[in-house]
């Protein structure tokens, strides 16, 4: 019903501002109310030891709005890598589905990338 992605690129240099973008996509047949804090998604970003590099502050402020058959919702993360090494990005999207007593909730993974950040 819902498919979350993540793109970002492949290789950066160190200090190098770089973007990532995730996507969450209606794939289901219907129109329905979608409900998130300020943002959609978590973006997470590891180090080859597994170790997270950064971290997020996020307002409570909560969102709700409709969300389309095949519409998509995507939120950039602009972060910037301090040592050279391979580094692995993921987004988790966390919403809720659905009004009053028939709501569901999500937190969905994207994909798992490497970047690699070079001298």
């Amino acid at each position: 019903m819902y498919a979350v992605s993540i793109e970002s690129p492949e290789q950066i240099k160190i200090k190098e501002v770089f973007s990532m973008t995730a996507t969450l996509l209606n794939s289901s047949s219907n129109r329905v109310a979608i409900r998130h804090a300020s943002k959609l998604f978590k973006f997470i970003i590891k180090d080859s030891k597994g170790k997270r590099v950064n971290v997020i502050a996020m307002a409570d402020v909560g969102k709700v709005g409709p969300f389309g058959t095949n519409e998509t919702l995507t939120e950039q993360y602009e972060y910037k890598l301090e040592s050279p090494g391979q580094y692995e990005v993921s987004a988790i999207a966390v919403f809720q589905i659905g009004d009053g007593e028939h709501q569901e909730n999500y937190e969905l993974e994207t994909n798992k990338l490497v970047i690699e950040v070079m001298r």
